[in-house]
């Protein structure tokens, strides 16, 4: 598969950043342990922001920072410009094109956020809170927002690959799991959503490509989004464009038809519920 055409990150503003926060908690005498316990994060997140290996926290994080530091808007300032960059912007890109899709096809390894109750969602979050900060709660009612692209009206048809192994993925509890993939059950017979899972042992040839949406746009342009480390990559390359659909159409075919992926997902419930049954 050719080299997707893509945003990457923007390496001088990221290391920028971290430079600043490091001279600013040098200058204050800080240790980053002690700089990570005053903001409610981990001693390895500060060192990966100090190394550009990271990308900034959340606007409320920064603020913590700033504050902890008395940077007097500093790192603030700092942060303005990494949002400016092209790099900091996938995110926002990624939520307008969803936005917009007619068609969103999605290859994931677990239920994706778009099919996501609030307590499976809540439950995911919780562990990267300390990883990235922010606030849980606005984290939550964010992605809840976004589910309504599937509930308005003229939603855009949404098919997804599911590997097999996501579903017995356990997030939170078996009860918080097992209450996901009810609610997986109930999207399966929706109009509009067609939802497949990929048996064990065809998961390998998902491994090749990774987490990947691709959306059909309104004026019948095609863009594929590839999750990465980071920052996500944008493929808008027509010929690699083609290589992407072609290589999801041929797992959407490997996968179990509705039908048979639907008593699968109740197996797997069973399969929790005997496993997990109080004794």
């Amino acid at each position: 598969m050719s080299a997707p055409a893509s945003t990457p990150p923007h390496p001088s503003l990221v290391e920028q950043f971290g430079i600043l926060l490091r001279e600013l908690r040098q200058a204050r005498g800080l240790k980053q342990w002690e700089l990570a316990k005053a903001v409610h994060l981990t001693h390895t997140v500060i060192s990966r922001y100090e190394n550009g290996k990271l990308l900034p926290p959340t606007e409320e994080v920064v603020r913590l920072l700033d504050a902890a530091l008395e940077a007097n808007g500093r790192l603030l300032e700092a942060w303005d410009h990494l949002n400016d960059s092209p790099g900091a912007k996938w995110i926002q890109k990624y939520f307008e094109i969803e936005s917009r899709a007619v068609r969103i096809r999605h290859l994931e390894a677990y239920v994706p956020a778009l099919l996501q109750n609030d307590e499976y969602t809540r439950a995911m979050l919780e562990r990267g809170m300390t990883f990235y900060g922010g606030n849980l709660e606005e984290k939550v009612a964010f992605r809840a927002r976004r589910r309504e692209v599937l509930r308005k009206p003229n939603a855009p048809e949404y098919a997804l690959v599911l590997g097999e192994p996501g579903l017995n993925y356990l997030v939170g509890s078996p009860e918080v799991t097992g209450r996901q993939l009810m609610d997986l059950l109930d999207r399966m017979s929706d109009t509009g959503v067609n939802i497949r899972i990929l048996p064990r042992d065809a998961v390998f040839h998902m491994n090749r490509i990774g987490v990947v949406t691709i959306f059909d746009m309104p004026n019948g342009q095609t863009i594929v989004y590839r999750a990465a480390p980071l920052t996500g990559l944008f493929v808008t390359e027509p010929a690699s464009v083609v290589e992407y659909t072609a290589f999801y159409d041929q797992l959407h075919k490997q996968a179990l038809a509705p039908k048979a992926s639907r008593v699968l997902v109740r197996k797997v419930l069973e399969e929790i519920a005997r496993a997990y049954r109080p004794t």
